[in-house]
């Protein structure tokens, strides 16, 4: 199992590697394609760390979620733009009602899914931001970092 790569999150000029990916809401009907009548992913995996197929950049402009980039390979490996998948250079991220998170500081904990000291968050409602603020993660405590110690067996 691999680390998935982040979206990138543009807000007030300050870059964040953020997840949840927000286009993960609007189902798998967007990526799919019919082939010889099976669906199919409509995105080539170019790595590991990219199973889901695309990069994206978002850009909170005016308080508001927009896709501002988008980056993938179509099964026949062509590179494919926001404005190939979407018709548009820009898109407002109307579907979207989650929060987003980029993490911050220190690694703590984790391998495939890390804690570090901090988390910046935005709640969003239908693409809006409602809110943002700093979370501080809590370290763990020893059973967390025994589960999470890749080389336990230097432990025994």
């Amino acid at each position: 199992m691999t680390t998935q790569c982040g979206d990138r999150l543009i807000d007030n000029g300050k870059k964040f590697w953020v997840k949840p990916f927000p286009l993960y809401q609007l189902g798998d009907q967007w990526c799919t394609v019919k082939i010889g009548g099976t669906e199919k992913r409509r995105f080539a995996v170019d790595c590991t760390a990219n199973w889901k197929g695309y990069y994206a950049t978002w850009t909170i402009e005016n308080e508001r979620l927009y896709l501002t980039a988008f980056s993938a390979l179509d099964l026949a490996h062509n590179k494919l733009t926001i404005e190939d998948v979407f018709g548009t250079s820009r898109l407002f991220a109307f579907w979207y009602t989650g929060d987003i998170l980029a993490s911050m500081g220190k690694h703590l904990y984790g391998m495939f899914n890390p804690t570090y000291e901090q988390n910046q968050i935005w709640r969003l409602e239908h693409g809006v931001v409602k809110e943002r603020f700093i979370r501080t993660n809590d370290t763990p405590g020893d059973f967390e970092k025994a589960a999470n110690f890749v080389n336990w067996t230097d432990q025994l």
